[in-house]
């Protein structure tokens, strides 16, 4: 297989060069382009989550840059989809979302179309890169109904096991299940390779990275990175105690804006203790810590419940957000 500037006919995989890496597609036209995502010059800040296969022209997944065309060879033609199945299978996932740059890219979806296997050859590439920029990646998940099956290491199913109320221990068990995933999709760690102990504070650790964890009722939430980092998850429509502004904010936190008291208390609340979690303290003092920087909050939907949710790290430069994630 060779790559040549040449003119595309419907049902090629096409390429262009964004800065290291590339950006592939399915050209049918050049008024259709389909690809996972638009061109990487156009959705700077917009999380992976709201990423989806999509339709643009040829000039736009260009941006300005050259095309490039995958030539196959002999032999490589006779084992590919014919450029109408092509496009149909391209089509078909249009608005079909689940974005991840290592696991399921722009050429991961390109290849599926041409040749039906899930492949990308920049992802030892990537992985360098993400190494490099330190990025917080953070998953969150509905709790699904479910048998709850053993867990590693030994410790943490011990504690599972031995948590007597049933919603808590649910919760206990799918946060586990949710950092599994997360440690394979972000770093391509298995569970029975890392070494996890729970300290003094009952805090759980691992030598290979860094983790948070948070459950609450419905859903749980993972953060991984290669720096300390911490989150937290409550539900919006949680009604905060009496008097909590006095306990928890800081004088300047007393003093910032707000139209509704209780979503601001609540935010507050979940951006300290995010923001707690990715310190060293061994007892939490909210008062103390101070959340007008290092740390971001926002609204996610999982399923028909609305959830904040607080990330903190030293840099949420290259903080990237899974949500609705399977387990």
């Amino acid at each position: 297989m060779t790559w040549q500037m040449i003119q595309p006919q419907p049902g090629d995989m096409i390429r262009v060069k964004i800065g290291p890496l590339y950006h592939y597609g399915i050209y049918i036209s050049d008024d259709e382009v389909i690809q996972f995502g638009p061109n990487p010059s156009l959705r700077v800040g917009l999380p992976d989550s709201e990423l989806a296969v999509c339709v643009t022209d040829v000039d736009e997944f260009l941006c300005g840059e050259f095309l490039e065309v995958r030539v196959p060879d002999r032999k490589e033609r006779r084992k590919q989809n014919s450029p109408k199945k092509t496009v149909e299978i391209a089509r078909s996932r249009i608005g079909q979302r689940g974005y991840h740059i290592l696991h399921n890219n722009c050429e991961h979806f390109a290849n599926e179309c041409v040749t039906g296997e899930h492949f990308s050859s920049q992802t030892e590439g990537l992985r360098r890169q993400f190494a490099q920029l330190r990025p917080v990646e953070v998953y969150v998940a509905i709790i699904p109904e479910g048998e709850i099956t053993p867990v590693l290491p030994a410790q943490r199913q011990e504690q599972i096991e031995n948590t007597t109320h049933e919603g808590v221990k649910r919760q206990r068990y799918y946060v586990w299940k949710l950092l599994e995933i997360a440690l394979k999709r972000s770093y391509d760690y298995e569970m029975k390779d890392l070494q996890f102990s729970r300290d003094e504070a009952g805090k759980w650790t691992c030598k290979e990275c860094y983790f948070s964890l948070s459950h609450t009722d419905g859903a749980v939430a993972v953060a991984v990175s290669r720096k300390p980092v911490g989150v937290d998850l409550e539900r919006t429509d949680h009604t905060v105690r009496p008097g909590l502004a006095e306990k928890i904010l800081t004088e300047g936190e007393k003093n910032l804006s707000r139209e509704d008291e209780n979503a601001f208390l609540l935010q507050m609340w979940c951006a300290k203790e995010a923001k707690f979690k990715a310190g060293c303290e061994d007892v939490f003092q909210p008062k103390k810590i101070s959340v007008l920087t290092g740390v971001r909050t926002q609204t996610v939907r999982l399923g028909e419940q609305e959830y904040c949710l607080a990330v903190a790290a030293d840099n949420l430069t290259n903080l990237r957000i899974y949500e609705n994630i399977q387990l």
